[in-house]
């Protein structure tokens, strides 16, 4: 595979996209679960459950998205988010 220019603007623009939001939601849920003790036992419980219930979901649709437009096949995304 040869490297070039284009290839490389877009594997930083689709890392970007895959990788920005990501750690935006753990500030998110501190700020809103418990904020008074976010460290208690309860919070972290709860906002555990919360990620992977709300934003798991979202970031493994990303995740497929991305790798699919970093394999340069940006057609196949319907089919595999279909099958996966």
């Amino acid at each position: 595979m040869r490297i070039t220019v284009y290839r490389c603007l877009l594997t930083a623009r689709v890392w970007s996209l895959c990788c920005l939001p990501l750690p935006a939601r753990f500030g998110l849920l501190d700020g809103r679960i418990m904020p008074e003790d976010p460290h208690c036992v309860a919070a972290v419980l709860t906002k555990t459950a919360v990620d992977q219930l709300l934003f798991a979901p979202f970031g493994l649709l990303l995740f497929f998205v991305c790798i699919k437009m970093l394999e340069g096949r940006p057609r196949d995304i319907p089919g595999a988010l279909r099958t996966k």
